[in-house]
């Protein structure tokens, strides 16, 4: 049986072939979007209950994945909120909403690019971890045709995505040195500071990232280097207000070796967590931010990050 394009995806985001988090959030609303305009619904009530089904399903693809739950939280606050009663006109202010959330989403990469690659011009050599699609195009801006820049990266255990971050900025005539993850302490005093991404922002402002991130922001802090986080701010997850712990996702375990012996266990989280006091900043779409700032930001600029606590029936 033919899949559809909203199993597609489910399914390639449960696989992780499709990765990082602004990748993730675009393909879930390629998703919805596919689930709506199938939808063989003629009331209102009927086409609400499936789009909660299909926000299930997406929300159930990868446990920690913050800005693809608020970008689908804010599509369905829209049409909840909405007093259209029409199905037609409920799939047209979907289509509506998912442009201005892929428009929001370009424009926030385009100034976290303006202001990350203003702070990391000041560097001549970064330390990055895995592959953040942001901190790639800010490393490029900053160092691209520049003499004398240099990348240290990580591979990036189990899955190597480091590998992919290394060829990218390689590509563009950036020089990077690639090194196995238990490697770091040797390199983090020949660096000016670690750069990485972000999954999930947590109520106590502690930031998830992927494993290893928080061992980088430990060698940091001992080698006095500075720790950025670049993230745009919709990473925040609004359900760790109401004591809801951001799970830490647990992978196949033959992702790190595919052999199966008595008495032999394998772990594989595919996150840690990073508490603030390592955290130097957060390069946003706002700017460059101190992360105990980040919450009245939202409470100011992004309230519908917090919204669909009260009104979403998920």
């Amino acid at each position: 049986m033919r899949r559809t394009k909203f199993e597609g995806i489910v399914k390639a985001i449960k696989e992780v072939r499709i990765q990082g988090a602004t990748a993730v959030a675009k393909a879930s609303l390629e998703a919805l979007e596919d689930l709506i305009n199938r939808s063989r619904a003629r009331s209102r009530s009927k086409l609400l209950r499936e789009v909660r089904w299909g926000v299930r399903n997406l929300f159930s693809t990868r446990a920690t994945e913050p800005l693809m739950r608020n970008c689908l939280r804010y599509c369905l606050y829209m049409l909840e909120r909405s007093d259209l009663g029409d199905v037609g006109e409920l799939r047209n202010l979907f289509s509506v909403v998912k442009m201005e959330i892929l428009d929001r989403l370009e424009r926030s990469e385009e100034k976290i690019f303006k202001y990350g690659s203003n702070l990391v011009r000041n560097y001549r050599t970064v330390f990055l971890h895995c592959h953040s699609s942001l901190v790639v195009g800010i490393v490029k801006k900053a160092f691209k045709g520049r003499r004398g820049r240099k990348v240290i990266c990580t591979e990036t255990r189990p899955l190597f995505q480091g590998r992919k971050t290394a060829l990218e900025l390689s590509k563009e005539g950036i020089p990077v040195t690639l090194i196995v993850d238990s490697a770091a302490s040797l390199f983090m005093p020949k660096v000016d500071a670690v750069l990485v991404g972000c999954d999930a922002i947590t109520s106590d402002l502690s930031i998830i990232n992927k494993i290893g991130t928080f061992h980088l922001a430990l060698l940091a802090k001992l080698n006095n280097k500075k720790f950025h986080v670049v993230t745009q701010i919709e990473k925040f997850d609004p359900e760790t207000q109401i004591g809801k712990l951001e799970e830490i996702e647990k992978r196949d375990p033959s992702e790190v070796w595919k052999v199966r012996k008595k008495n032999l266990r394998i772990e594989n989280y595919a996150f840690d967590v990073t508490p603030e006091e390592y955290i130097s900043s957060l390069v946003t779409q706002e700017g460059i931010i101190s992360i105990d700032v980040l919450l009245p930001l939202i409470r100011e600029k992004y309230e519908w990050i917090l919204k669909p606590l009260k009104s979403l029936k998920i």
